[in-house]
């Protein structure tokens, strides 16, 4: 038998190997090998420890979630069902050779019919940055939210602690500009204490998330803020009606005091009992003086001079503030007037003076763009002279409507001609038409005789 077997062996053993070939061949055929990439495999950090225990924060470079991508060869069957979770990667600390360098990936195979050997890393390592873990304290701003209710305001705010201390990665550190704890305030009318969380801004602006950054503490997470809520009042500047009379008094004749500048309106605090009495801030007489003043004219003026007793200004007002005196020249306006009323004149006389009657008045040059002769009034009293026929000088007494804006200055004397006659019945107080009209019982034709002396 075994010199059968020997027989011929060189054939026979070629035709084993030309067999397994023939095997190959066709199974190469049937699942062919092919090379796919496996992109996303998460990278697990090993030994990271070592940092924090030596007082360091590390970050990756390219974010916090390192991931892998390696290129698996191997039968087409296989590679089609392949996934990420199939595959480890990690990358250990204690590799690494510069702290600020590279840590190598090791990636293996969970999946029974993948090897090592079949896989190719395409990004060979994570990038390690490292930085101090530092403290610092950070003096607490407080905020108030809104405005209190109408007539109180915020005395004073203050947070207990004052400071927080807060650990984290120098880097982190560097971007804190401010610590600030808000409270609202919109409905308080007392004080009291609110509990308010601190939030944490950079020097722009930008709110911070501290709870978002790795290895940040910080002390506490809120604090006591103390409010004191004050009573306050917004009041206006006046100037009182005994130092405005005052004043239009004190300027020389052909002058008149017309008003003032605007002035402020200011806010106040003090006692809630002092403030409800306190309607405005009054300017007292002897404060201001135009004595000889023929133009506008400016006075400085200290509000603390002014204020009641426990009354304050609010803080942030201006003490001192300007007002402007205005003093205008007044111009004289001649009008002509054909309606004089008698006063004391007697039926069965006629009383004959030539119209119109020109009178002066005295005003402002605006004020008398609206100004009208209706708004003028002309009496004569010829009480003594009613039934005493003759010619005499009698003067006019001349009215306006408002004599503080149109002052009237002295009528003129005017020829008077009173007649015995035998009129129409009529009123003691008698409105006299021009002489070209003769049928009017008070007109008469002046006689040419001597006019007495009129006291």
């Amino acid at each position: 038998m075994l010199k059968r077997l020997l027989n011929n062996w060189p054939l026979k053993l070629l035709s084993v190997v030309l067999a397994a070939v023939a095997w190959l061949v066709i199974i190469s055929l049937a699942d062919p090998s092919d090379t796919r990439t496996i992109n996303n495999i998460p990278v697990k950090i090993l030994h990271e420890e070592l940092l924090s225990q030596s007082g360091k924060s590390y970050s990756i470079e390219g974010g916090d979630e390192p991931t892998a991508s390696i290129d698996v060869t191997g039968p087409r069957s296989v590679m089609q069902e392949l996934k990420a979770s199939d595959f480890t990667a990690t990358a250990d600390i204690e590799e690494m050779i510069d702290i600020n360098g590279a840590v190598p990936i090791r990636v293996t195979s969970n999946h029974p019919r993948v090897s090592s050997s079949q896989i190719s890393l395409n990004n060979n390592s994570v990038i390690i940055r490292y930085e101090s873990i530092v403290s610092k304290n950070f003096i607490i701003s407080i905020q108030s939210e809104e405005e209190p209710p109408e007539g109180y305001f915020v005395g004073s705010l203050s947070a207990a602690p004052r400071t927080v201390r807060v650990t984290a990665p120098s880097s982190v550190l560097d971007r804190i500009g401010r610590v600030a704890a808000e409270v609202d305030v919109s409905q308080m009318t007392e004080s009291t204490q609110v509990e308010s969380v601190l939030r944490y801004f950079t020097n722009t602006g930008e709110e911070l998330h501290l709870d978002t950054f790795k290895d940040t503490k910080t002390g506490t997470s809120s604090v006591i803020v103390s409010v004191e809520i004050q009573t306050m009042k917004t009041v206006p500047v006046v100037i009182s009606q005994e130092a405005v009379d005052e004043l239009k008094s004190q300027v020389p004749e052909g002058y008149r005091y017309t008003g003032h500048s605007a002035l402020p309106t200011v806010q106040v605090k003090g006692l809630k009992t002092r403030l409800a009495d306190l309607a405005a801030v009054t300017i007292p007489p002897r404060s201001l003086n135009l004595t000889g003043v023929t133009e506008d004219k400016d006075f400085e003026l200290d509000l603390d001079y002014f204020l009641p007793e426990g009354i304050e200004l609010m803080d942030g007002q201006e003490e001192l503030f300007t007002v402007t005196l205005y003093v205008d020249e007044l111009v004289v306006r001649e009008f002509a007037v054909r309606t004089v009323r008698l006063i004391g004149d007697e039926d069965g006389y006629r009383y004959e003076f030539d119209l119109p009657i020109t009178v002066s008045i005295r005003g402002l040059e605006d004020d008398f763009q609206s100004f009208d002769t209706s708004m003028i009034s002309l009496s004569m009293d010829v009480t003594d002279y009613a039934n005493n026929p003759g010619k005499y000088i009698l003067p006019v007494e001349v009215h306006c409507e408002d004599e503080e804006i149109f002052i009237p200055l002295p009528g003129p004397r005017v020829e008077v001609t009173i007649k015995a006659e035998a009129p129409p019945t009529r009123g003691k107080e008698t409105t006299v038409p021009p002489t070209t009209a003769p049928t009017e019982a008070a007109e008469t034709t002046a006689a040419d005789s001597t006019l007495p002396s009129v006291p």
